[in-house]
C-alpha cells in the first residue's frame, strides 16, 4: 500500500500552524485565568520550573528530531525504505534512554536545581513536570520520523492532545491546590514564612501586607498543580503517536536489506547531525536559564528590592513574555517543515528548489512576524489590560512597557528559529552554535548591567533579549546569503516592514479614537482595532505585491488565488 501523499513545506507548515493556533487558544484559556488566580509570585515559580525542564529537555532531545527528520527525508528521496525504519528504531532507543535519565535527574535533583535558580521553594513544581521529559522525548522520535516523511498531521494532533490536558488537568489541579491552601488553617511554618516575607519587604521600604504574603504563598503552593497537566499531556500525546505508528507501520514495506547502510553508520550519522544542533539549541536555553536566576539576583542584590518584590516583577515580566512568544510559535512550524524540504532538494542535487524554499520561507516569516511585532508595539497596554487587567492591574502596569520593547524583538526571534533550521538542513550544523553563543553571552552581559541598575531594573531584561536575537539572526542571514548567492534579503523584508509600520500606526490611532474619542471600552476597542489592522495590512500587502505567485502556488488552492489576484 502506498505511503501517504507528501505535503510540500508550506502545506506542512499550514497544518502545524492550524494546530498551533488551536494550541495557543487552549493555552490562553489556561494561562490567563491561571495567572490571574495564582498571581505573579506563583507564575514566577511556574516559569522557573518550566525553564529548568525546558533547558534539560533541549539538552537531551533538541538535536535528534532534526537529525531524524533530515535523515528520513533523505532516505525517502533515495527510496531507502529499510534504512528509514532503522533510523527510527535507533532514534527511539536513544530518546528512551536519554529521556529516562533526564526524568530521574530532574525528579530527584529538584531541590538542588531549584536552589541554583534562586527559587528554592519551586522544587515541587520541578518534580511535577519531571515525567514530561521522558514522554516528550519519546514523542520527539515519532515526530522526527513523520516530519521526515513531510507528514505534519501526527505532530499536530499530539500537540493538541498535550494542550487539552494542560488546560483540563493543569488548571483544575492548580485551582484545587490554591483554594485548599487558602482555606486550610495556617500552620506555624506558613505563618513564619509570611511574616518573614512581610518584614523583608518593609525593611526595603516596599508597600506590602500580611494578606499579600499569604496570597503569594498560595500562588506558590499551586504552581506544581499547573505543571502536572503538562506531564499528563505528554503521556497521552506519546500514547497517541505510538498507537498511530503501530496502526500504520505494516503499510510501509521494509524494502531490500541492502538498502540499509547498517546500524553503526546510521548511529554515527545521527550523532554527527544531532550533537551540533543540540549544542546550538542548548546555548540559548542555558542563557535563558541563567537569565531567570540572574534577573532575580540582580534585582535583589544590586537594585535593592526584596525577594518577594523581585519575584513579583519577574512574574509580571512573564505576562509580557507569554504574548511575545506567540508569533514565534507559528514560525517554528515553518522551521520544522523547511528542514525535510531543503534536505530532500539537496539530496536530489536540486539547488534551485532549495533556494526557492529558502526565499519563500523567509518571505512568509517576514509577512507574519512583522505585523505581529507592530501590533504588540502599538497595543502593548490594551492587550495586557484586556487579558489580565481586571485581576492583576499592578502586574500589567509593570509588564506593558516590557512588552513594547519585546515587540521589536519579535521579527528577530522568528528569524532565528527559521534560519537555524535552514542552516541545519544545508548541513551547516556548527554555524548556529557559534552565533547562538555570541547572542547568549550578549544577553547575559546586558541583563547583568541593566537589571542591576536601580533606575532600569526589570526594564533591562527585554533589552537583552532584543539585542541577543537581533545579533543571531543577522549573523545567520549573512552566512545564508554567502552560501546561496541567490537569495536577496532586501526584497524579502522591505515590503513587509513598510506594510507593518503603516498598519501599526493605524492600529494605535484607531484604538485611541475608539477609546478616547468615542468612549468605547478597552475590550471592544481592542477587538475592533485588530479587525481594522488586519484589513489594512491585507490591503497594503496586495497593493505592494508583497506575496509573489511562486509562494501562493505552494498553498492549497494557491493557483486560484493567484488568478484571482491577477499575479
Amino acid at each position: 500500500m502506498p505511503e501517504p501523499k507528501k505535503q510540500n513545506f508550506l502545506q506542512g507548515a499550514l497544518i502545524l500552524s492550524a494546530a498551533t493556533a488551536l494550541v495557543k487558544i487552549i493555552g490562553a484559556l489556561f494561562k490567563i485565568p491561571l495567572s490571574n488566580q495564582i498571581g505573579p509570585e506563583g507564575l514566577a515559580h511556574v516559569t522557573a520550573a518550566y525553564n529548568i525542564y525546558a533547558t534539560l529537555f533541549v539538552i537531551a532531545t533538541a538535536g535528534l528530531p532534526v537529525a531524524v527528520s533530515k535523515m528520513v527525508s533523505e532516505a525517502v528521496a533515495r527510496r531507502r525504505t529499510a534504512e528509514k525504519r532503522a533510523i527510527f528504531r535507533l532514534s527511539l532507543l536513544c530518546f528512551l534512554l536519554i529521556g529516562a535519565v533526564g526524568t530521574v535527574f530532574l525528579f530527584f535533583g529538584a531541590r538542588t536545581v531549584a536552589g541554583w535558580m534562586n527559587y528554592p521553594d519551586a522544587y515541587q513544581a520541578v518534580q511535577a513536570i519531571a515525567p514530561a521529559v521522558l514522554f516528550v522525548a519519546l514523542m520527539s522520535a515519532f515526530r522526527g520520523y513523520y516530519q521526515g516523511h513531510g507528514n505534519m498531521m501526527p505532530t499536530a494532533v499530539s500537540q493538541v492532545i498535550e494542550a487539552l490536558c494542560k488546560l483540563g488537568v493543569g488548571y483544575i489541579t492548580a485551582s484545587v491546590m490554591f483554594n485548599a491552601f487558602q482555606n486550610a488553617a495556617k500552620t506555624p511554618d506558613v505563618i513564619a514564612k509570611a511574616n518573614q516575607m512581610l518584614q523583608e519587604a518593609l525593611s526595603k521600604g516596599e508597600d506590602f501586607s500580611l494578606s499579600q504574603a499569604f496570597q503569594a504563598l498560595a500562588g506558590q503552593a499551586a504552581a506544581p498543580g499547573a505543571l502536572i497537566g503538562i506531564s499528563v499531556g505528554s503521556v497521552l500525546g506519546a500514547l497517541y503517536l505510538f498507537v498511530h505508528y503501530r496502526r500504520r507501520a505494516e503499510k510501509f514495506p521494509l524494502g531490500a536489506a541492502q538498502e540499509n547502510r547498517g546500524n553503526r553508520r546510521i548511529f554515527k550519522e545521527l550523532l554527527r547531525l544531532s550533537i551540533p544542533v543540540t549544542i546550538s539549541a542548548s546555548v540559548l536555553n542555558l542563557s535563558n536559564l541563567i537569565d531567570v536566576a540572574l534577573v532575580k539576583a540582580r534585582l535583589v542584590d544590586a537594585s535593592g528590592f526584596s525577594e518577594t518584590a523581585a519575584e513579583t516583577m519577574y512574574g509580571s515580566y512573564t505576562y509580557a513574555q507569554n504574548l511575545f512568544n506567540l508569533p514565534s510559535a507559528f514560525i517554528l512550524t515553518l522551521a520544522v517543515s523547511v528542514i525535510p524540504a531543503i534536505a530532500t532538494a539537496l539530496a536530489k542535487n536540486d539547488k534551485a528548489s532549495a533556494n526557492q524554499t529558502i526565499r519563500s520561507s523567509l518571505r512568509v516569516t517576514s509577512l507574519l512576524a512583522m505585523p505581529a511585532a507592530a501590533g504588540l508595539i502599538a497595543l502593548a497596554f490594551p492587550l495586557l489590560f484586556l487579558l489580565n487587567g481586571a485581576r492583576q492591574p499592578e502586574a500589567v502596569a509593570i509588564a506593558w512597557p516590557l512588552l513594547r520593547t519585546l515587540g521589536f524583538a519579535v521579527p528577530f526571534v522568528c528569524l532565528v528559529s527559521l534560519t537555524n533550521s535552514i542552516l541545519q538542513a544545508m548541513g551547516m550544523v556548527s554555524v548556529p552554535i557559534l552565533n547562538m553563543l555570541v547572542g547568549g553571552l550578549l544577553k547575559i552581559a546586558i541583563n547583568y548591567v541593566l537589571v542591576g541598575n536601580p533606575a532600569v531594573n526589570i526594564a533591562g531584561a527585554p533589552v537583552g533579549t532584543l539585542v541577543c536575537y537581533a545579533v543571531i539572526s543577522l549573523l545567520n542571514l549573512i552566512v545564508i546569503a554567502r552560501v546561496t548567492r541567490s537569495v536577496r534579503f532586501l526584497g524579502v523584508f522591505v515590503k513587509p516592514v513598510l506594510a507593518s509600520a503603516l498598519m501599526g500606526g493605524a492600529a494605535y490611532s484607531v484604538h485611541s479614537i475608539l477609546t478616547a474619542g468615542l468612549g468605547f471600552g478597552n475590550s471592544i476597542a481592542v477587538l475592533l482595532t485588530i479587525g481594522v489592522a488586519f484589513v489594512v495590512y491585507l490591503i497594503l500587502i496586495l497593493a505592494l505585491r508583497a506575496l509573489p505567485k511562486e509562494d501562493l502556488l505552494l498553498i492549497p488552492k494557491g493557483e486560484k488565488l493567484a488568478k484571482l489576484l491577477k499575479l
